[in-house]
């Protein structure tokens, strides 16, 4: 289990850095998204781009109002 998270660490890092961004980052997100999205097309991370995306969907239907970034998101996706 312990070797299963180290593998998908990255993963976790990244969407924990798209929640922190776009909760605390203001429209800083509309900028580090699709730089990050290129970056994970680059390598190949087609699964964890449709995490992220289903991730995305979650938190868009969310009336809280750290998280209203992910419905502005949603449009750009």
């Amino acid at each position: 289990m312990r070797e299963y998270y180290r593998e998908n660490m990255q993963l976790y890092a990244i969407l924990v850095f798209w929640l922190l961004i776009g909760m605390y980052g203001g429209p800083l997100i509309y900028g580090v998204l699709p730089i990050l999205l290129i970056l994970m097309k680059t390598k190949g991370m087609y699964e964890e781009m449709l995490i992220g995306f289903i991730l995305i969907l979650i938190l868009s239907d969310s009336y809280e109002p750290h998280l209203l970034f992910a419905k502005s998101i949603q449009c750009y996706l």
